[in-house]
């Protein structure tokens, strides 16, 4: 599999000379997706990111996922964990960032990537491109995400991303449009629909869940295998 050419490990190794780590925020999730026939997917994700000084943060975050089925037998749990290297050069509102992460997840995931995303007063917009790796897997992800923020409570996003695997000819081609009402202080729900489609499966994926963001949040989308790819 061809890999990324990231800058990972020289811009930890700068970042941890800073010499005071600043807490930027946090966010923790808890959704529930409904997959085709009986599974049933509730999902786990919490993260924080520290400021390290001179434009760097770094952004770590975990993620629980459990499988439930009327079956036992195809009940299974994964678990993974990420971490990300942000930089904001002097353009209001943009952020570089470069991650790597693992998912332990039938049986397991190791990924890495580079990413962007831009805020521009109510605007925003997220893209990456990512590459996923396990026992005979190879597959290379793209996604672009639009997001509106209509007032204080309410916003809505919408996206497209392909998933392309290594030695097949196909690919997995997945759109999507959520919202995001705030019901209190640091408290959010959302609800996203998902179209996924490719060469002989076309499936829909709904989820809802409950956020908290304290501080400022985080900047990037948690990238696990779980989290960019709705499994039916």
């Amino acid at each position: 599999m061809r890999s990324l050419p990231l800058s990972l490990a020289l811009l930890v190794s700068l970042s941890v000379t800073a010499s005071a780590f600043e807490l930027v925020g946090g966010t923790a999730t808890l959704e529930w997706r409904n997959g085709q026939g009986a599974e049933r997917q509730t999902h786990f994700t919490g993260g924080v990111e520290l400021s390290l000084g001179a434009g760097f943060s770094t952004q770590l975050s975990v993620k629980n996922t459990n499988y439930r089925d009327e079956i036992p037998a195809n009940n299974f749990g994964s678990f993974g964990y990420e971490l990300h290297a942000i930089w904001r050069p002097q353009a209001e509102g943009l952020a570089l960032g470069v991650f790597t992460g693992r998912e332990d997840f039938d049986p397991w995931y190791g990924y890495q990537g580079i990413e962007a995303k831009y805020d521009a007063g109510s605007f925003s917009a997220e893209a990456a491109v990512s590459d996923y790796s396990g026992p005979g897997y190879d597959a290379r992800h793209m996604t672009l995400e639009l997001g509106y923020q209509i007032n204080d409570r309410f916003g809505v996003v919408a996206g497209y991303s392909t998933l392309k695997q290594d030695g097949v000819n196909d690919t997995a081609k997945i759109s999507y449009i959520g919202a995001t009402a705030k019901v209190a202080d640091g408290f959010s729900l959302f609800g996203k629909y998902s179209d996924v489609r490719g060469s002989g499966f076309e499936y829909g994926d709904v989820e809802v869940g409950i956020r908290f963001d304290f501080g400022n949040g985080v900047t990037f989308h948690q990238r696990s295998y779980s989290e960019i790819f709705p499994e039916g």
